[in-house]
């Protein structure tokens, strides 16, 4: 599912802020990187629901573009939004690179934020965080 909001970070028309650890995956189609973390990607979403984490994607193409991409890959473990307008969306969130892997707490805090591609480590860093 592919919803259109403002800032996912801040909840306004997102995932709700607090009660639940999040995992949320930031990309643009077009980055290079982001094709290759989507195997890790799926690995994290699969341990975050073990771990009744939620789990968001934020896409920072437009909304007919993404639609596609989801439609054409598959990408339907995960809901995927797209910002009102990601020039703003990433300034307010202070996004400086993509693709962007975030872990926020249950207080909506953010617990640690990788940036660009997911490896076999950082997979198992990341599963080690959310199941804590």
């Amino acid at each position: 599912r592919v919803d259109s909001l403002w800032s996912v970070f801040r909840g306004e028309d997102g995932p709700p802020l607090f009660g639940q650890k999040q995992v949320i995956f930031v990309f643009s189609t077009k980055c290079r990187i982001f094709s290759s973390n989507l195997d890790a990607w799926h690995r994290i979403a699969s341990e975050a629901r073990k771990c009744k984490t939620g789990v968001y994607a934020v896409s920072l193409d437009s909304i007919q573009s993404t639609i596609k991409y989801v439609q054409e890959n598959r990408i339907i473990s995960y809901r995927v939004f797209v910002p009102r307008s990601a020039r703003s969306f990433s300034g307010d969130n202070r996004i400086s690179g993509i693709p962007l892997t975030v872990l926020r707490g249950s207080q909506g805090h953010i617990e640690n934020i990788w940036l660009g591609a997911i490896g076999t480590e950082e997979v198992k860093e990341i599963c080690r965080e959310i199941s804590q």
